[in-house]
């Protein structure tokens, strides 16, 4: 199945989480052009991250002139509903171009645990709008150790950003002569285990 990365806002997110049905794009993947559907991981903007995935299993043709039609699909289902946009807001969005919008059917949306940072899937930048995905997925164990992790939990400090557990974590960080950032930025965000006594670390 083809793999898409989407940029999206967390507003959109939500609803998508919460049951709206078809996101609105002025591009898709052409893989639905025979009617395949595709995977798509969803980040989150602002640095958030990939929050989670969805399945499109097809893509409708919305047609924005003379006007924005107000239905799509065989079985004629009402646009503003599902988009939880309006008609104009839509004609806003689609320009005086007169071309249309594609709208990606969402289904089966799985959100993750906790958001995965974009670079464990080897991209510098998150796509405008959406890109096609080659890429390995991140893996869900350890970099030190190897125990299967439930959560991404990337180390920037010695592993290049691939996940570690909390304990290598915090074993690393009591065998190093100064502060490790990432080891206080998870305290800080309360995971893990309790912080080492940092007088123990220096030896006093």
């Amino acid at each position: 199945m083809e793999t898409v990365v989407l940029s999206l806002h967390e507003r959109w997110w939500r609803k998508m989480v919460s049951g709206d049905n078809l996101e609105i794009r002025k591009t898709y993947p052409r893989c639905a052009d025979n009617h395949q559907p595709f995977r798509v991981l969803v980040y989150v903007t602002g640095g958030v991250g990939v929050c989670g995935e969805f399945t499109c299993p097809a893509v409708h043709k919305i047609r924005t002139l003379v006007e924005v039609q107000p239905t799509f699909g065989a079985d004629r289902r009402d646009l503003e509903a599902a988009t939880c946009l309006t008609r104009q807001q839509l004609a806003g969005y689609a320009g005086t171009s007169g071309k249309p919008l594609w709208g990606w059917e969402v289904s089966t949306v799985k959100e993750y645990q906790k958001p995965v940072p974009l670079q464990l899937y080897g991209m510098a930048r998150p796509p405008q709008s959406w890109q096609y995905f080659y890429g390995p997925e991140p893996a869900m164990v350890c970099a030190v150790c190897g125990k299967p992790v439930d959560q991404v939990k990337p180390c920037g400090y010695n592993r290049k950003g691939k996940p570690t557990c909390d304990a290598c974590c915090d074993k690393c960080f009591m065998s190093e002569p100064f502060p490790c950032w990432e080891h206080e930025l998870r305290k800080r965000q309360g995971e893990g285990t309790k912080k080492p006594d940092r007088r123990k670390k220096d030896g006093q």
